[in-house]
């Protein structure tokens, strides 16, 4: 299946740090993507590079492009990325091509000194009162991003997130009822020995409240009967 180029034009900053700055504009449609770029460090001192970064949606997408052209940039894809660290190399070497992101950027118009500040104070604000700074701005090409077919894979895992989740709460709250009600019939069997042990005793205590007034009885009527044997 091919993939979807998106097209457009893109300005740059180019800071003195070695980072760049800017915004890339999708047409004929003016969707404004955020552009960010680091300078990786590398051991050979023939390679340099760029971490370069497309913004979206809160959204983020990293990929190592080379930079060539001092003040006036082009930025390809790097396919070979010896002498830079482990992580920046594995991102280079993807063997899943699927996911794979290109990017083409070529300069067409190149801003320094006071064009480059009006430029920046307009459309990037952020970076005002920055020093030799220089803006690069020109056509850029970036093939086999696509942020609405992430935003369906997303909605798609959350659904089924949230459906976990339910299914989950619901379990557990049919779990909760289950040993509540188990608890429930417990306690009422506690209740119910409790009342019979209750009665036992109160029928014990009866019986020997009873013996007890028969006996008071019996030794009240005894002496009765001996004063009148003895007239």
């Amino acid at each position: 299946m091919a993939k979807a180029t998106m097209e457009g034009i893109t300005s740059i900053a180019l800071l003195p740090c070695g980072s760049i700055s800017g915004h890339f504009i999708q047409l004929p449609d003016s969707v404004c993507y955020g552009l960010q770029g680091s300078e990786l460090a590398c051991e050979m001192e023939c390679s340099r590079g760029e971490d370069y970064r497309l913004i979206k949606r809160k959204k983020e997408k990293v990929v190592v492009v080379e930079c060539r052209g001092h003040d006036a940039a082009r930025l390809r894809n790097v396919d070979q990325a010896h002498g830079w660290e482990k992580d920046v190399i594995g991102m280079v070497e993807k063997k899943n091509a699927e996911h794979k992101i290109s990017v083409s950027f070529d300069c067409e118009t190149l801003k320094a000194d006071k064009v480059a500040e009006d430029h920046i104070k307009q459309f990037m604000p952020n970076l005002a009162g920055l020093e030799d700074v220089v803006v690069n701005v020109g056509k850029m090409a970036i093939t086999g991003l696509n942020f609405e077919e992430e935003n369906v894979k997303d909605e798609e895992e959350s659904f089924e997130a949230d459906f976990k989740l339910e299914k989950e709460t619901f379990e557990a709250d049919l779990k909760l009822e289950e040993e509540t009600f188990e608890a429930d019939v417990e306690l009422e069997a506690e209740n119910v020995k409790i009342e019979e042990e209750t009665f036992e005793a109160d029928v014990k205590l009866e019986g020997e409240k009873d013996e007890l007034e028969k006996e008071t009885f019996e030794a009240e009527v005894k002496p009765k009967e001996e004063t009148e044997d003895c007239s």
